[in-house]
């Protein structure tokens, strides 16, 4: 028998937690609305609350579990199951949920079962709110697979010669020899791919999918980044443009972008990055342009002389005031490997120009300057400023050289230095990224990019038989069969080897009427391809961290609630649409209408033809 335990805990003899503890356990009472429950936070959980939240307000799914049909279909004897253990927590956690007993709820019992079959959910590490979802339908659909023995077809599955609609059936029927759920039935789908080698040759492919459907956010394959460009010719005020350019680029590309935006040559840019008034790195165009982190200050220097110099050397020119600390903006010089004092100063003077005070109590010679290794002795400097020293030769090679300006002390810069004043083009001003109507895309739009056809790049190499080799293919994916249930995963999270990004553009997805038809293959399938929104797992903040929530339309009175981990309330679905959605739970329309024993039994092949 099962012994009457607090939310969180198991019901089964032999639970995991003890209802003793405040932590574990939840909250009695009645809910604002049935199913309208909180999750508690058992500790950088809210990625699961969030999935949980949105998963308990699936239509049919929920009903299907409330109804404990998932008990005479469950699968002890699975290899690749759990022991009907994720299907059995599960389970009682949406009764907990909708039992109308509770305000919160404490899932800490399934927490410890999916711990115990993935250990990266088993501490209390911030995770991510799909891998739990993938985990967790692919764990419900192995625990209720009605296969006790699993067929296997070792023969290769031959496209040549065959329609879509005959590969498509083929691969789908070798796929059900192996997987067939209530789970499978209603969130399985299939997506189609054609590779086409240099050669001609057409390679088509079908690849059943469970639930998650993934869309690249357009242009996520793009870098933006800030960049504050200072003229050579000093009366133009400096100008900071965004630019867009390729993830896993290089810096030459960089330049391409910033000469472009502003109409600037090239071969002309030094591209620096600026930290605490100083130069922190300057960049060569062969370097990544990965190694460029977002919120880095990096400023580009127009320097003609890059190309008209003998052996040229870039040098960082800095203010300082009398006591030797660094202020203001610094800039950069490009001077022969070896020259004079004297054409040193002109084009220091040169490039400090702009911040010299028109009404300056000394307008010649405002600042002195100070030539130097960057870590060199107070002994081995040049003051340059010095009429005598103007024929002194300075060697640029073999160390790091910067030129000091003192600008004395406060009261004399006040009197004769001038600040940096950047204005923003209209690139920036425009860019609004993250916000409702700004920079943003449709859900349409990610979809196309699904599609696209696309060219894979140098180390994504295919083997094509006719070629014999490893070549350079062109791809195209393509949807061919939907699931009844589908989540649109926006791919917000972007990893290389040396960088990480999170993508915060708004995507405007419908909420209603979600129309599918010309994104789908299959002609049985574009007759009712509406489907409509009923919640969506968001995050906020940055990577490693950050935090998830969820929206979610209930079950019971089709009014939207925000459910953050112990807190619920009723949310205006116009509040639905955020720039921090990340996953969106969609549901055939008309589906989930019938009972939960009807839509568990029938079943759908690719064609969409129901079984006799």
């Amino acid at each position: 028998a099962k012994a009457k335990t607090k939310a969180g805990t198991s019901e089964r003899s032999g639970g995991y937690y003890s209802s003793s503890s405040s932590y574990y356990s939840g909250s009695e009472g009645t809910p604002k609305q049935k199913g309208i429950v909180g999750l508690r936070n058992l500790g950088n959980t809210c990625f699961m609350n969030s999935t949980l939240q949105c998963m308990t307000q699936t239509p049919w799914l929920t009903d299907f579990f409330k109804a404990d049909e998932h008990v005479s279909q469950l699968n002890r004897d699975n290899p690749l199951g759990k022991n009907g253990k994720i299907a059995e927590e599960y389970g009682d956690l949406i009764k907990k949920i909708w039992s109308n007993k509770y305000t919160v709820v404490a899932p800490s019992a399934f927490k410890h079962v999916i711990g115990e079959f993935a250990p990266q959910f088993s501490g209390y590490q911030q995770q991510d709110s799909q891998e739990l979802l993938s985990f967790l339908v692919d764990g419900l659909h192995e625990d209720l697979n009605r296969l006790k023995k699993k067929g296997y077809n070792p023969d290769p599955i031959v496209s040549k010669g065959k329609s879509d609609v005959e590969l498509a059936e083929e691969t789908w029927e070798r796929h059900k020899l192996r997987h067939d759920s209530a789970i499978l039935d209603n969130m399985g789908g299939m997506f189609r791919s054609i590779v086409v080698a240099p050669c001609g040759t057409e390679y088509r492919k079908f690849d059943p999918f469970l639930l998650t459907f993934p869309v690249p956010l357009p242009n996520s394959n793009k870098k933006q980044q800030t960049v504050t460009v200072v003229f050579a010719d000093t009366t133009k005020q400096p100008t900071k443009y965004q630019v867009n350019f390729s993830k896993g680029g290089d810096v030459g590309e960089l330049k391409q972008a910033i000469a472009a935006k502003a109409e600037l040559k090239t071969e002309h840019l030094v591209v620096a990055e600026v930290f605490s008034q100083k130069i922190f790195r300057t960049y060569e165009s062969k370097d990544s342009a990965d190694r460029i982190m977002p919120r880095d200050v990096i400023y580009a220097f127009e320097c003609p002389a890059l190309t008209d110099a003998k052996d040229p050397v870039t040098v960082p020119v800095y203010h300082v005031k009398d006591n030797g600390v660094e202020f203001g903006t610094p800039r950069m010089v490009v001077l022969p490997s070896v020259c004079t004092a004297k054409e040193a100063k002109t084009a220091v003077k040169a490039a400090l120009a702009s911040f010299v005070r028109k009404d300056a109590k000394k307008p010649d010679s405002p600042y002195s300057i100070t030539f130097g290794a960057r870590r060199g002795s107070s002994e081995d400097e040049i003051d340059v400023s010095d009429p005598a020293n103007e024929t002194k030769e300075l060697s640029l090679e073999g160390r790091q050289y910067i030129f000091q300006c003192n600008w004395g002390e406060t009261s004399d810069i006040e009197s004769n230095h001038c600040k940096e004043m950047v204005i923003d083009d209209e690139s920036v001003e425009s860019s609004g990224r993250g916000k409702k109507g700004k920079g943003g895309v449709t859900l349409e739009a990610c979809i196309e990019a699904f599609t696209k056809q696309e060219s894979l790049k140098k180390g994504n190499e295919f083997y094509c038989k006719n070629c014999k080799d490893h070549v350079l293919v062109t791809k195209k994916m393509d949807v061919w069969k939907l699931p009844n249930i589908m989540v649109i995963q926006l791919k917000r999270f972007t990893y290389t080897s040396t960088y990480r990004e999170k993508i915060g553009t708004f995507v405007d997805f419908p909420l209603e009427g979600l129309n599918l038809a010309k994104h789908t293959l299959s002609e049985e399938d574009k007759k009712n391809a509406i489907y409509d929104l009923y919640a969506v797992s968001c995050h906020g903040g940055g990577l490693g961290g950050g935090h998830y929530w969820a929206y979610v339309k209930s079950l019971k009175d089709g009014n939207w609630y925000n459910m953050n981990d112990s807190s619920t309330s009723p949310m205006d679905k116009s509040m639905v649409k955020t720039s921090e959605a990340y996953l969106l739970f969609y549901v055939r329309r008309g589906f989930g209408k019938k009972s939960a024993s009807v839509a568990s039994t029938k079943t759908e092949d690719v064609t969409g033809k129901k079984d006799k």
